[in-house]
């Protein structure tokens, strides 16, 4: 039988790392790490039926077991992803030093890193740069292939995809 005190806490504490690369030190995340929901889609015949016997035989102990399962996989996950997501980072950043110092900074980098995609508009309003310097730094990145453009409306996105690529996996 699970105990959940102490075998599922310590997972959620010290499995996921909590950090935020912009302040570079270990804090809690502000948004949710955890993706359960593609556990249970994985597993749906498995979560209805233990659901339904919940429901009818009151067997509530196997469907914790199903969600705690599940919770554990998904962690182990989030972990592994977030390992490369900061390789990634790391290899980036050495990678705009070399090939394109003359627009590197750490904190454009970090910028690149907040979303698989990037606008002007998210480097200005961190008070980076101006919005012409910001276009043109996103231009080289983009030329050095870093980055890729795509127009919507009237603004440009630049995805970063490395970072999308893995996000996809």
């Amino acid at each position: 039988m699970f105990n959940i005190r102490k075998d599922m806490f310590w997972y959620l504490k010290y499995t996921i790392p909590y950090t935020n690369v912009h302040q570079n030190r270990l804090q809690l995340l502000d948004k949710p790490l955890l993706y359960l929901s593609s556990y249970i889609i994985k597993k749906k015949k498995d979560y209805y039926d233990l659901l339904s016997k919940v429901r009818h035989d009151k067997n509530w102990e196997e469907w914790m077991k199903f969600i705690l399962t599940g919770v554990e996989e998904t962690t182990k996950e989030t972990a592994v992803l977030i390992y490369n997501i900061k390789a990634l980072l790391d290899k980036t950043v050495k990678d705009i030093k070399e090939e394109a110092p003359e627009v590197y900074s750490k904190e454009l980098v970090e910028i690149l890193f907040e979303h698989p995609y990037c606008k002007v508009s998210f480097i200005v309003d961190k008070g980076l740069y101006e919005r012409r310097t910001a276009m043109k730094y996103l231009r080289v990145l983009e030329q050095k292939g870093f980055l890729t453009s795509k127009k919507r409306g009237k603004q440009v996105l630049f995805i970063n995809t490395a970072l999308y690529d893995l996000l996809k996996q």
